[in-house]
Protein backbone atom coordinates (compact mmCIF):
# COMPACT_ATOMS: atom_id res chain seq x y z
CA UNK A 1 0.00 0.00 0.00
CA UNK A 2 2.82 2.39 0.90
CA UNK A 3 4.42 1.78 -2.49
CA UNK A 4 1.18 2.49 -4.37
CA UNK A 5 0.58 5.69 -2.40
CA UNK A 6 4.14 6.83 -3.06
CA UNK A 7 3.75 6.19 -6.82
CA UNK A 8 0.46 8.03 -6.86
CA UNK A 9 1.93 11.05 -5.05
CA UNK A 10 4.96 10.96 -7.32
CA UNK A 11 2.80 10.87 -10.46
CA UNK A 12 0.71 13.79 -9.22
CA UNK A 13 3.77 15.78 -8.31
CA UNK A 14 5.31 15.26 -11.72
CA UNK A 15 2.15 16.38 -13.49
CA UNK A 16 1.35 12.98 -15.03
CA UNK A 17 -1.88 11.08 -14.55
CA UNK A 18 -1.87 7.62 -13.01
CA UNK A 19 -2.91 4.79 -15.35
CA UNK A 20 -6.62 4.89 -16.20
CA UNK A 21 -8.36 1.57 -15.69
CA UNK A 22 -11.04 2.62 -18.22
CA UNK A 23 -8.91 1.51 -21.14
CA UNK A 24 -9.78 0.80 -24.80
CA UNK A 25 -12.12 -1.98 -23.74
CA UNK A 26 -14.50 0.52 -22.12
CA UNK A 27 -14.38 2.71 -25.22
CA UNK A 28 -15.20 -0.17 -27.58
CA UNK A 29 -18.97 -0.10 -27.06
CA UNK A 30 -19.44 3.63 -27.87
CA UNK A 31 -17.08 3.25 -30.84
CA UNK A 32 -19.04 0.28 -32.17
CA UNK A 33 -22.33 2.11 -31.65
CA UNK A 34 -21.07 5.09 -33.66
CA UNK A 35 -19.79 2.77 -36.38
CA UNK A 36 -23.15 0.98 -36.56
CA UNK A 37 -25.01 4.31 -36.76
CA UNK A 38 -22.64 5.37 -39.53
CA UNK A 39 -23.38 2.14 -41.41
CA UNK A 40 -27.11 2.77 -41.06
CA UNK A 41 -26.55 6.33 -42.28
CA UNK A 42 -24.74 5.11 -45.38
CA UNK A 43 -27.62 2.73 -46.14
CA UNK A 44 -30.23 5.47 -45.65
CA UNK A 45 -28.28 7.84 -47.88
CA UNK A 46 -28.09 5.14 -50.56
CA UNK A 47 -31.89 4.77 -50.45
CA UNK A 48 -32.42 8.54 -50.60
CA UNK A 49 -30.08 8.79 -53.58
CA UNK A 50 -31.95 5.93 -55.25
CA UNK A 51 -35.25 7.72 -54.72
CA UNK A 52 -33.90 11.02 -56.05
CA UNK A 53 -32.31 9.51 -59.16
CA UNK A 54 -35.39 7.35 -59.88
CA UNK A 55 -37.69 10.36 -59.50
CA UNK A 56 -35.46 12.43 -61.79
CA UNK A 57 -35.34 9.74 -64.46
CA UNK A 58 -39.10 9.17 -64.16
CA UNK A 59 -39.79 12.88 -64.54
CA UNK A 60 -37.55 13.05 -67.61
CA UNK A 61 -39.27 10.03 -69.18
CA UNK A 62 -42.72 11.44 -68.43
CA UNK A 63 -41.78 14.80 -69.92
CA UNK A 64 -40.62 13.11 -73.13
CA UNK A 65 -43.37 10.52 -73.54
CA UNK A 66 -46.29 11.76 -71.47
CA UNK A 67 -46.62 8.52 -69.52
CA UNK A 68 -44.83 5.70 -67.73
CA UNK A 69 -45.84 2.06 -67.28
CA UNK A 70 -44.78 -0.43 -64.60
CA UNK A 71 -42.02 -2.21 -66.55
CA UNK A 72 -40.50 1.09 -67.60
CA UNK A 73 -40.73 2.36 -64.04
CA UNK A 74 -38.86 -0.69 -62.76
CA UNK A 75 -36.15 -0.37 -65.40
CA UNK A 76 -35.72 3.32 -64.56
CA UNK A 77 -35.44 2.35 -60.90
CA UNK A 78 -32.61 -0.03 -61.75
CA UNK A 79 -30.89 2.67 -63.77
CA UNK A 80 -31.38 4.88 -60.73
CA UNK A 81 -29.69 2.18 -58.65
CA UNK A 82 -26.62 2.39 -60.88
CA UNK A 83 -26.45 6.18 -60.73
CA UNK A 84 -27.09 6.29 -56.98
CA UNK A 85 -24.37 3.68 -56.39
CA UNK A 86 -21.85 5.75 -58.34
CA UNK A 87 -22.92 8.87 -56.45
CA UNK A 88 -22.62 7.11 -53.09
CA UNK A 89 -19.18 5.79 -53.98
CA UNK A 90 -17.97 9.30 -54.78
CA UNK A 91 -19.53 10.80 -51.64
CA UNK A 92 -18.01 8.08 -49.46
CA UNK A 93 -14.54 8.94 -50.71
CA UNK A 94 -15.22 12.64 -50.21
CA UNK A 95 -16.37 12.35 -46.60
CA UNK A 96 -14.16 9.49 -45.38
CA UNK A 97 -10.43 8.97 -44.99
CA UNK A 98 -10.38 6.29 -47.67
CA UNK A 99 -8.97 6.43 -51.18
CA UNK A 100 -10.06 4.50 -54.25
CA UNK A 101 -7.83 1.64 -53.05
CA UNK A 102 -10.56 0.89 -50.51
CA UNK A 103 -12.75 -0.36 -53.33
CA UNK A 104 -12.22 -3.95 -54.44
CA UNK A 105 -12.70 -3.37 -58.16
CA UNK A 106 -11.02 -6.28 -59.86
CA UNK A 107 -12.15 -8.55 -62.66
CA UNK A 108 -12.74 -12.04 -61.25
CA UNK A 109 -10.46 -14.91 -62.11
CA UNK A 110 -11.88 -18.19 -63.34
CA UNK A 111 -11.62 -19.59 -59.82
CA UNK A 112 -13.40 -16.58 -58.31
CA UNK A 113 -16.13 -16.81 -60.93
CA UNK A 114 -16.68 -20.46 -60.04
CA UNK A 115 -16.81 -19.55 -56.35
CA UNK A 116 -19.42 -16.91 -57.16
CA UNK A 117 -21.51 -19.40 -59.13
CA UNK A 118 -21.17 -21.86 -56.27
CA UNK A 119 -22.35 -19.14 -53.93
CA UNK A 120 -25.49 -18.71 -56.05
CA UNK A 121 -26.19 -22.44 -55.66
CA UNK A 122 -25.70 -22.16 -51.90
CA UNK A 123 -28.15 -19.24 -51.82
CA UNK A 124 -30.74 -21.28 -53.72
CA UNK A 125 -30.36 -24.25 -51.38
CA UNK A 126 -30.53 -22.02 -48.31
CA UNK A 127 -33.56 -20.11 -49.61
CA UNK A 128 -35.52 -23.26 -50.42
CA UNK A 129 -34.43 -24.91 -47.19
CA UNK A 130 -35.64 -22.00 -45.08
CA UNK A 131 -38.94 -21.87 -46.98
CA UNK A 132 -39.40 -25.62 -46.43
CA UNK A 133 -38.80 -25.28 -42.69
CA UNK A 134 -41.36 -22.48 -42.41
CA UNK A 135 -43.89 -24.52 -44.38
CA UNK A 136 -43.64 -27.32 -41.83
CA UNK A 137 -45.03 -24.89 -39.27
CA UNK A 138 -47.74 -23.65 -41.64
CA UNK A 139 -46.01 -20.31 -42.05
CA UNK A 140 -45.42 -18.61 -45.38
CA UNK A 141 -43.56 -15.46 -46.32
CA UNK A 142 -44.56 -12.58 -48.56
CA UNK A 143 -43.70 -12.07 -52.21
CA UNK A 144 -41.31 -9.46 -53.48
CA UNK A 145 -43.06 -6.53 -55.16
CA UNK A 146 -41.46 -7.48 -58.49
CA UNK A 147 -42.91 -11.00 -58.29
CA UNK A 148 -46.41 -9.55 -57.85
CA UNK A 149 -46.02 -7.82 -61.20
CA UNK A 150 -46.52 -11.24 -62.79
CA UNK A 151 -50.12 -11.52 -61.58
CA UNK A 152 -53.28 -9.48 -61.66
CA UNK A 153 -55.05 -7.58 -64.41
CA UNK A 154 -52.05 -5.28 -64.87
CA UNK A 155 -49.56 -8.15 -65.07
CA UNK A 156 -46.50 -7.59 -67.21
CA UNK A 157 -45.48 -9.86 -70.07
CA UNK A 158 -43.53 -12.97 -68.98
CA UNK A 159 -40.75 -11.92 -71.37
CA UNK A 160 -40.13 -8.91 -69.15
CA UNK A 161 -38.62 -11.21 -66.51
CA UNK A 162 -36.13 -12.47 -69.08
CA UNK A 163 -34.99 -8.86 -69.47
CA UNK A 164 -34.36 -8.73 -65.74
CA UNK A 165 -31.84 -11.60 -65.95
CA UNK A 166 -28.97 -9.51 -67.40
CA UNK A 167 -30.09 -6.57 -65.26
CA UNK A 168 -29.65 -8.74 -62.18
CA UNK A 169 -26.24 -10.08 -63.17
CA UNK A 170 -24.66 -6.86 -64.43
CA UNK A 171 -26.44 -4.21 -62.37
CA UNK A 172 -28.43 -5.28 -59.29
CA UNK A 173 -25.91 -7.78 -57.93
CA UNK A 174 -22.80 -5.61 -58.40
CA UNK A 175 -24.44 -2.40 -57.16
CA UNK A 176 -26.00 -3.83 -54.01
CA UNK A 177 -22.88 -5.79 -53.13
CA UNK A 178 -20.72 -2.70 -53.64
CA UNK A 179 -22.90 -0.74 -51.23
CA UNK A 180 -23.45 -3.32 -48.53
CA UNK A 181 -20.30 -5.39 -48.72
CA UNK A 182 -17.51 -3.14 -50.03
CA UNK A 183 -18.66 0.05 -48.28
CA UNK A 184 -20.82 -0.87 -45.27
CA UNK A 185 -19.37 -4.24 -44.23
CA UNK A 186 -15.73 -3.35 -44.91
CA UNK A 187 -16.12 -0.07 -43.03
CA UNK A 188 -17.18 -2.01 -39.93
CA UNK A 189 -14.13 -4.30 -39.89
CA UNK A 190 -11.90 -2.04 -37.74
CA UNK A 191 -14.44 -1.73 -34.90
CA UNK A 192 -16.43 -4.96 -35.17
CA UNK A 193 -14.09 -7.49 -36.71
CA UNK A 194 -15.21 -9.52 -39.70
CA UNK A 195 -17.75 -11.80 -37.99
CA UNK A 196 -19.81 -9.09 -36.31
CA UNK A 197 -19.40 -6.80 -39.31
CA UNK A 198 -21.06 -9.47 -41.46
CA UNK A 199 -23.91 -9.86 -38.95
CA UNK A 200 -24.44 -6.11 -38.53
CA UNK A 201 -24.42 -5.50 -42.28
CA UNK A 202 -26.86 -8.36 -42.85
CA UNK A 203 -29.30 -6.88 -40.33
CA UNK A 204 -29.14 -3.53 -42.12
CA UNK A 205 -29.45 -5.22 -45.52
CA UNK A 206 -32.59 -7.09 -44.43
CA UNK A 207 -34.13 -3.99 -42.86
CA UNK A 208 -33.57 -1.93 -46.03
CA UNK A 209 -35.42 -4.59 -48.05
CA UNK A 210 -38.43 -4.61 -45.70
CA UNK A 211 -40.62 -2.24 -47.80
CA UNK A 212 -40.20 -4.45 -50.90
CA UNK A 213 -41.84 -7.35 -49.07
CA UNK A 214 -44.86 -5.49 -47.67
CA UNK A 215 -47.04 -7.26 -50.22
CA UNK A 216 -48.60 -9.43 -47.52
CA UNK A 217 -49.05 -8.98 -43.80
CA UNK A 218 -46.24 -7.47 -41.70
CA UNK A 219 -45.76 -10.90 -40.12
CA UNK A 220 -45.26 -12.53 -43.52
CA UNK A 221 -42.79 -9.79 -44.44
CA UNK A 222 -40.79 -10.44 -41.27
CA UNK A 223 -40.68 -14.18 -42.06
CA UNK A 224 -39.35 -13.44 -45.54
CA UNK A 225 -36.77 -11.00 -44.18
CA UNK A 226 -35.37 -13.75 -41.98
CA UNK A 227 -34.55 -15.53 -45.23
CA UNK A 228 -33.04 -12.33 -46.63
CA UNK A 229 -30.94 -12.05 -43.47
CA UNK A 230 -29.66 -15.61 -43.89
CA UNK A 231 -28.83 -15.03 -47.56
CA UNK A 232 -27.01 -11.82 -46.69
CA UNK A 233 -24.91 -13.70 -44.13
CA UNK A 234 -23.81 -16.05 -46.91
CA UNK A 235 -22.90 -13.15 -49.21
CA UNK A 236 -21.06 -11.39 -46.40
CA UNK A 237 -19.13 -14.53 -45.59
CA UNK A 238 -18.17 -15.02 -49.23
CA UNK A 239 -16.91 -11.45 -49.46
CA UNK A 240 -15.00 -11.65 -46.18
CA UNK A 241 -13.29 -14.89 -47.15
CA UNK A 242 -12.30 -13.84 -50.68
CA UNK A 243 -11.94 -10.05 -50.23
CA UNK A 244 -13.11 -9.75 -53.83
CA UNK A 245 -16.26 -7.76 -54.58
CA UNK A 246 -16.86 -9.66 -57.82
CA UNK A 247 -17.45 -12.95 -55.99
CA UNK A 248 -20.55 -11.97 -53.95
CA UNK A 249 -21.70 -9.78 -56.86
CA UNK A 250 -21.75 -12.84 -59.13
CA UNK A 251 -23.48 -14.96 -56.48
CA UNK A 252 -26.13 -12.29 -55.83
CA UNK A 253 -26.75 -11.46 -59.48
CA UNK A 254 -26.93 -15.08 -60.66
CA UNK A 255 -29.20 -16.03 -57.75
CA UNK A 256 -31.67 -13.28 -58.67
CA UNK A 257 -31.38 -14.21 -62.35
CA UNK A 258 -32.29 -17.83 -61.61
CA UNK A 259 -35.35 -16.68 -59.68
CA UNK A 260 -36.48 -14.50 -62.59
CA UNK A 261 -35.96 -17.33 -65.06
CA UNK A 262 -37.92 -19.70 -62.79
CA UNK A 263 -40.74 -17.16 -62.66
CA UNK A 264 -40.72 -16.88 -66.47
CA UNK A 265 -40.72 -20.66 -66.82
CA UNK A 266 -43.67 -20.93 -64.43
CA UNK A 267 -45.68 -18.27 -66.25
CA UNK A 268 -45.06 -19.86 -69.65
CA UNK A 269 -45.42 -23.47 -68.45
CA UNK A 270 -41.89 -24.09 -69.65
CA UNK A 271 -41.27 -26.42 -66.73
Amino acid sequence: MATEDTESISSTASGTEPPNDAGPENEAAPSQFRAFLSAIGISVVSMLLLGLWTAFLGACHYALTGGIDRPTSLLLENLGLLLSTITLGLLFLQFSDHSTNFYDFELPSVKQTLIGLGGAVVLLIASNGIAFIFQQFGVSGSQHAITQMATGENAVSPEFFLLLIPVSIFLIGPCEEFIYRNIVQKSLYPTFGKTYAILSTSIIFAAIHFPAYLTGTPGEAVITLLSVLALSLVLGGVYASTEKLAVPAIAHGVYNAILFFALYADLTNLM
